[in-house]
């Protein structure tokens, strides 16, 4: 087994720690870096239970389609802080996102199956606490997608220090990837949060009516405030859009991007460090091999810290075999719109 994070710390300590970082303010400097060496150590936690996901994920995946994409990440310090100061009632040991798997397929028929499979699996050990379905129902936002969460629950031996941590199962079509992509990396570059719904008015309701395009086009519900228009209306009204905003323009310059790795590159199985900096224009890359997670872990939280005090950088820590599938999942990285640009410009 790679040598994973250890427990250091209770739940009530974890929750304790949550409480500091998101009231900064009442605490001294000594209590805020404890409370950040807890939600480091707690987040490093769910690097285990998300490996036992994925080999369940790929698996499974198998009776639904090859194509499939399968990528995990474990959340951002800088978005966990956000979260926590967002949202005053949520407590850091119960946030149900820290650890995330994702699962991306070419149709709403596969997306329905593989979500089937899990719902209705009698031999799971992990308890299922949440089951969101953001496609009958959207986000908002315009996010649409499937949201499983789950308890890990493992009896072996020394995998007891991880029970009872949560872990979301997020299930998207490539049409929804291509959408929440988009909107993350109008996010990294125009210094937004539209992902939280928060930042221009105009921007936010550019990829309202998108998303809902992009429900018609897969015969899906589209966004409640839009329910009530046509189905050329809301295309008309994207097209304004994207005329008004030069979304076009701001994709071509996003892409403008050094991009240093070669596209059909191959490496073992491993973790790779993604860093993004939106002010340079330039992407990094750093590829781990399984016998080395330690030493992929420990990069990863030297870079992560230094992104704390350079908002311009975006560090990622995922798992993935080749640079095809890293930028297939991870689009945003590699401000990757070819697909978003392409769906834009057949409604045009």
């Amino acid at each position: 087994m790679p040598p994973f994070e250890h427990r250091k710390y209770t739940a009530k300590k974890i929750r304790t720690a949550g409480n500091i970082l998101k009231n900064k303010e009442k605490y001294s400097q000594n209590e805020i870096l404890e409370a950040f060496d807890v939600l480091v150590n707690f987040r490093a936690l769910h690097y285990a239970p998300l490996n036992t996901f994925q080999a369940t994920l790929r698996d499974r995946l198998k009776k639904v389609s090859s194509k499939a994409i399968v990528a995990q990440r474990i959340k951002r310090l800088p978005t966990i802080l956000d979260k926590l100061q967002r949202y005053p009632e949520m407590q850091l040991d119960r946030m149900q996102d820290i650890g995330g798997i994702r699962a991306i397929v070419d149709t709403m028929d596969e997306l329905n199956k593989i979500r089937n499979i899990y719902l209705s699996a009698k031999r799971f050990p992990h308890s299922l606490i949440a089951n969101k379905d953001y496609i009958s129902q959207p986000k908002p936002s315009g996010y649409r997608g499937y949201h499983l969460v789950y308890k890990y629950h493992n009896e072996r031996l020394g995998m007891q220090e991880y029970e009872g941590l949560r872990i979301e199962l997020q299930m998207r079509t490539r049409l929804q990837h291509i959408w929440a992509t988009a909107v993350e990396t109008f996010d990294a570059f125009l210094g937004e949060k539209f992902k939280s719904s928060q930042g221009d008015n105009l921007f936010l309701d550019f990829f309202k009516y998108v998303s809902s395009a992009f429900a018609i086009i897969e015969k899906q519900p589209v966004l409640v405030e839009h329910a009530h228009l046509q189905e050329e209306t809301i295309k008309d009204i994207v097209r304004k859009y994207i005329k008004d905003l030069a979304i076009l323009d701001k994709i071509k310059a996003f892409s403008r991007i050094t991009d240093i790795i070669p596209p059909d590159r191959k490496f073992k199985t491993g973790y790779s460090i993604l860093i993004l900096d939106t002010q340079d224009k330039t992407v990094l890359f750093r590829p781990y091999s399984s016998t080395q997670t330690r030493e992929a872990l420990d990069s990863y939280y030297r870079e992560e810290t230094r992104s704390l005090k350079e908002p311009s950088r975006q560090v990622v820590l995922v798992k993935t075999d080749s640079i095809k599938k890293l930028k297939k999942a991870y689009p945003n990285y590699f401000a990757d719109l070819v697909a978003f640009r392409n769906r834009l410009e057949k409604l045009l």
